[in-house]
């Protein structure tokens, strides 16, 4: 198993997606904003604990990133922290400072490549 989390600008959203076929199951939500947030966080992380690795996609700028990031390490997660590129999974990104691209956009349009199987803008 693999958690995906993505950090947003409002809420953290966690999925656990199966090795073996990519089927993804059990998604969860937690706003920022919540006083409790981070009391709120650890439960919902160990839930997830059979699954060994994490891609992180964030595109908050906040303290969040770093907490989230350090609280996965401490529940003994591998953290791969995913990013825009300049050329990723057939998508180019024209962006002369490819991570000025947010990582939501550039991971809409890998997925809109993988399934349209053409170019996308």
């Amino acid at each position: 198993m693999t958690l995906l989390i993505d950090s947003g600008n409002t809420r953290l959203k966690l999925m656990r997606m199966e090795d073996a076929g990519g089927r993804l199951a059990e998604v969860t939500a937690l706003a920022y904003a919540n006083a409790d947030f981070e009391q709120r966080l650890v439960p919902i992380l160990s839930k997830f604990r059979d699954s060994k690795r994490c891609f992180l996609a964030s595109v908050s700028a906040n303290a969040w990133s770093e907490k989230i990031q350090q609280h996965l390490k401490d529940q003994g997660f591998e953290v791969i922290r995913v990013v825009a590129e300049k050329q990723a999974l057939g998508v180019k990104n024209g962006y002369l400072h490819p991570a000025r691209l947010g990582v939501d956009r550039f991971l809409a349009m890998i997925a809109a490549h993988q399934a349209m199987k053409k170019n996308v803008q």
